[in-house]
């Protein structure tokens, strides 16, 4: 019995593999993955089957992450701008120290440090150089509740393209210690304004450019919430107000959590609630902070 779970286990996962690898190379739409859900997996509850819906989604954008491929270099962007004093921001040390960009962006400074030959011709890193980043993270458990080798694949190579337009990387020679409030302004001024989200969130560039440019408008119905809110509610009313996309179009809802959601919570601005399924977050104190400040300077421009 326990032999035929497992075969079946099996059975799913390899089909979910085949089919998020589909979605990638054929632009396989929301209704087309559906349709091959429903016809592959028949057997299957129809409750069960959005699941899936949403697991092969999950999987496409690990696939594009997966497959080597040369990346156009950045936009030479210059300007440099606050979103909140440091004097404010210092009141928050300890949960700027503790967010993911910030613990993943020291380890690749300081692998950077310790690696003349890290480069490709184009500027961006080598695989060799992540693979050895990405087994020092693992090794010294810098983010214990990333579980998943893949996902932290992933967020290892996102921070990549991040670090690259920052100061620090230009100082990477240099010994000392991390000034961590100059660190996250750093970071977070090239995730907003000078990378190119095309490159970071890369399984739909035309929709990254677009989520670039209307940023702001996500920002504002997120900061206006008290408590947890849904993301899928967020995302339908950001899609009725913008036309990015149709209310209710899971692709789109699982490309807004995957990517933006996401690396809103790496910044220590908002935090997912647990248990599922409904996928829910909340904003974070330093992220009330944070956003007031944001939404004072934010800019929209698309990259």
């Amino acid at each position: 019995m326990k032999n035929s779970v497992e075969a079946e286990k099996y059975r799913v996962s390899r089909g979910l593999n085949i089919l998020a690898r589909q979605i990638v190379e054929q632009e396989f739409t929301h209704e087309m993955i559906t349709t091959q859900i429903n016809r592959q997996f028949n057997y299957i509850s129809k409750k069960e089957r959005k699941g899936l819906v949403r697991e092969a989604i999950n999987r496409s954008y690990r696939y594009v992450w997966s497959v080597p491929k040369t990346r156009p270099s950045f936009h030479d962007k210059t300007e440099v701008y606050s979103f909140m004093p440091p004097e404010k921001i210092k009141l928050f040390n300890n949960d700027i120290r503790e967010c993911v960009a910030v613990k993943i962006a020291r380890h690749i400074i300081s692998s950077l440090r310790t690696h003349s030959h890290a480069a490709n011709p184009d500027g961006t890193f080598n695989n060799s150089f992540y693979c050895r980043c990405l087994a020092l993270l693992n090794k010294k458990n810098i983010v214990p509740h990333i579980e998943d080798r893949e996902l932290l694949e992933i967020y290892l190579k996102q921070m990549g393209h991040v670090v690259r337009k920052t100061s620090f990387v230009a100082q990477k020679s240099k010994a000392g210690k991390f000034d961590i409030v100059a660190l996250y302004f750093d970071l977070f001024l090239s995730f907003w304004e000078k990378v190119s989200w095309a490159d970071i969130f890369p399984s739909n560039p035309a929709a990254s450019r677009e989520l670039s440019r209307c940023k702001m408008i996500l920002v504002d119905l997120v900061a206006r919430e008290k408590e947890k809110f849904s993301v899928q509610n967020i995302a339908n009313e950001f899609f009725s107000l913008t036309g990015f996309s149709e209310p209710g179009d899971m692709f789109m809802i699982s490309f807004l959590d995957f990517y933006f959601f996401t690396w809103l919570s790496h910044f220590g601005i908002l935090a997912y609630c647990r248990p599922l399924p409904e996928v829910c977050m909340k904003v974070t104190p330093f992220g009330k902070e944070f956003l007031r400040y944001l939404r004072a300077h934010g800019h929209t421009k698309a990259v």
